[in-house]
């Protein structure tokens, strides 16, 4: 029997597929915190915090997308984007039931993820 022969471009079309089903998630929870958590007065939330959830999230990636490289590096890239593509998933899970210390924590971790994810997509597709 011969090799099951994979078009060229395989991974990148499952690295495609794997960005659209995490972004179509985290961007729908960003786009709707704000108004779920302004509705939402309990467990220590108050009107205004997922817009300091999104403050805290975009911090953290910024200062992260320092030393994103070097994480990438001594990790490997594979490992970084399932790592990463958990802290999204954890961060779109808070939603469901907040709480105002796991949302905060969740928004900051996944900031941090958030550069390791596109420095390793960045690294995953120069290669191919």
């Amino acid at each position: 029997m011969g090799k099951l022969s994979l078009p060229k471009d395989y991974n990148v079309h499952i690295l495609g597929l794997g960005f659209l089903l995490v972004f179509t998630a985290f961007n729908t929870a960003s786009m709707i915190e704000a108004i779920v958590l302004k509705d939402f007065q309990r467990n220590g939330i108050k009107s205004d915090t997922g817009f300091h959830c999104l403050a805290i999230l975009y911090t953290c990636f910024a200062f992260t997308s320092w030393i994103a490289p070097a994480i990438v590096g001594m990790i490997g890239c594979k490992a970084c984007l399932v790592a990463s593509g958990l802290t999204y998933v954890g961060f779109t899970m808070t939603l469901y039931e907040p709480h105002l210390i796991s949302i905060l924590a969740l928004s900051a971790i996944n900031g941090a993820g958030a550069a390791v994810l596109w420095t390793a997509n960045g690294v995953v597709t120069q290669r191919l």
